[in-house]
């Protein structure tokens, strides 16, 4: 079959370095034709550019207000030790500092310790935010935590069924891990790709490589990527299913397991319910689209 090299034009004047080619062949072509139409280059840069983009700024404390929305009273952690597992640029781990907690933040990324150590010094939580720059599963704290968060994490994480049993290990005596994270693999946006576009399941649409292709031809010029796992930040295939699985496997238990909290509006509980109502519907859609609940 024919194939064709999908090449990357950077918007960068800092010569970005060449990435490998993507190689379609002519059913490809066609697939990738149909899919730039739902797409949009607005967000388009390099890698390089993106890192220059990110200057110390306010802390924003958006997922600390999530964590409270989704926990309420068991998100209490004024005077506690807790561990931010995942901190990216470190907003979540300085607002609990804020709000009173000593709090420690780990991350595999090197460039968001960095900002989160900036942050911290400029809001002033140096003294009660400290941060990590290693693998959760090679930390070894002197201590061990009294509350373990982690906010869009649990999706990107390589290996998820390795990742809790460390969290359960790093837990202090009735100790609580409290997690938010989404969209799951098989949700409408699993692939996080709503940077370029808005197609719904294009991951389960159209092929990965058609994707990627797309995504370059449109969003991450400079991104070497040619599978979901190695796209910068990586994505693991998260399902409802696998994530029991693994706390199960890990030895703790649900206290509270709720889904779709964001389709709690009637107009998504409509269109929610009728799409998990179709009889075709595969059974990992019809839990990753349903109305929400608590405890399934």
């Amino acid at each position: 079959m024919e194939e064709r090299t999908i090449k990357a034009t950077a918007t960068s004047d800092l010569r970005p370095t060449p990435v490998p080619p993507i190689l379609l062949n002519a059913f490809d072509r066609v697939l990738l034709r149909l899919l730039l139409r739902f797409c949009n280059s607005r967000s388009r840069k390099t890698e390089t550019e993106i890192d220059a983009e990110r200057p110390v700024a306010e802390v924003d404390s958006r997922n600390l207000n999530k964590l409270m929305a989704r926990f309420g009273d068991g998100l209490n952690i004024e005077g506690l030790r807790v561990l931010d597992a995942g901190c990216g640029a470190g907003d979540l781990a300085i607002s609990m500092a804020l709000a009173g907690a000593e709090v420690v933040g780990v991350d595999i990324d090197g460039k968001r310790i960095t900002r989160a150590r900036e942050k911290a010094q400029q809001a002033g939580a140096a003294d009660r935010a400290t941060f990590v720059h290693k693998s959760l599963l090679d930390y070894e704290p002197d201590r061990l935590f009294d509350r373990i968060v982690s906010v869009e994490a649990f999706e990107h994480i390589p290996e998820p069924e390795r990742f809790l049993p460390k969290m359960r290990d790093l837990l202090a005596p009735g100790g609580e891990i409290l997690s938010v994270f989404g969209p799951l693999w098989l949700s409408p946006y699993g692939p996080h790709q709503y940077g370029f576009t808005r197609f719904p399941w294009v991951h389960l649409v159209f092929p990965e490589r058609v994707v990627l292709a797309a995504r370059r031809m449109t969003f991450r010029p400079t991104d070497a990527a040619t599978r979901y796992e190695d796209i910068r930040g990586g994505l693991n295939r998260m399902t409802v299913e696998r994530f029991k699985r693994a706390v199960h496997a890990a030895g703790l238990r649900f206290e509270r397991l709720a889904y779709n909290p964001q389709l709690s509006n009637a107009p998504a509980k409509l269109a929610s319910g009728a799409l998990t109502a179709l009889p075709g519907a595969q059974p990992g859609i019809r839990r990753n689209a349903r109305p929400p609940c608590a405890n399934g």
